[in-house]
């Protein structure tokens, strides 16, 4: 067997990354450095994760029991944006807030990302790559309908690709309508460029959405920090169950935990058990 060690750092830093950066549960970091500790023994090296000794390196142990411990703290939920917020959001902006470029692609946002389930990220990636992240060649458009090619998202590991479509409805925060105005103002003819495009011809992130949307909750008098680029998929998760799994393309029960119970939904529930007894 070869007496090879990985560098100690090296391991520690990928643990502090997969952790810190990645946002990877325990459970999952502690799978990662199983196949990396079978791959090597496999390929005739030495346990990377044991000392000379035949100890276990108590400085992997730590940063593990770190991760651990950080993982059991409770998670501060966001709050959705509702479709009355939602409401709101858009008055404001078609009142005029940034400038008539940013406020038509605000409202073409937030209609896109509540309407589509979208993760913020798919859509406003800070990183923008024309073979991940939706180009203008990815909006098809239809009278009563527009679809967007997802060429990839967080449940699709296989990079497949789905079509996510929705229809026109006569409200306020119609995403078609939206769409189809902002189009009108995108001032550009390449097709592998970002669709959510800035004046300047960059890209429209993430960072730059969740700011402008939080600068709108505060006029509105909200408390912008409970609020996350996630509030407009959790918001619209208000259908049945099996209905927000589809539209929001969940591949597992996760969808789940964006379903929120209000008071009055479960002083409803008691009253419907009391009916019966």
């Amino acid at each position: 067997m070869h007496s090879y060690h990985l560098p100690l750092n090296l391991i520690l830093h990928f643990i502090a990354f997969c952790h810190g950066i990645r946002n990877i549960r325990y459970s999952t970091i502690r799978s990662y450095l199983a196949a990396i500790r079978f791959y090597r023994l496999r390929a005739g090296f030495s346990d990377p994760f044991i000392d000379m000794y035949g100890y276990r390196i108590p400085q992997i142990e730590m940063i593990l029991k770190g991760a651990r411990r950080l993982d059991s703290l409770p998670i501060k939920q966001c709050k959705p944006i509702t479709i009355d917020i939602l409401n709101k959001l858009i008055r404001v902006l078609q009142c005029g807030i940034f400038n008539p470029y940013i406020d038509t692609l605000m409202q073409a946002a937030l209609t896109t990302a509540f309407w589509g389930f979208f993760r913020s990220g798919e859509l406003f990636p800070d990183k923008f790559c024309p073979r991940l992240h939706v180009t203008q060649a990815d909006i098809q458009y239809d009278m009563n309908c527009i679809i967007i090619k997802l060429k990839s998202s967080k449940t699709d590991i296989e990079r497949k690709g789905v079509n996510v479509r929705w229809f026109r409805n006569e409200s306020m925060n119609c995403a078609v309508h939206a769409l189809n105005c902002f189009t009108v103002l995108r001032n550009s003819n390449n097709y592998d460029s970002p669709f959510f495009l800035l004046p300047n011809g960059h890209a429209f992130t993430r960072r730059a959405f969740i700011f402008n949307l939080r600068h709108l909750l505060l006029q509105l008098g909200y408390e912008a920090s409970a609020y996350s680029g996630h509030s407009l998929r959790v918001g619209a998760a208000g259908v049945l169950d099996h209905l927000i799994q589809i539209l929001g393309r969940w591949s597992s029960l996760s969808y789940l935990r964006y379903i929120r119970v209000s008071d009055t939904v479960i002083l409803k529930a008691h009253n419907k058990i009391l009916q019966l007894s």
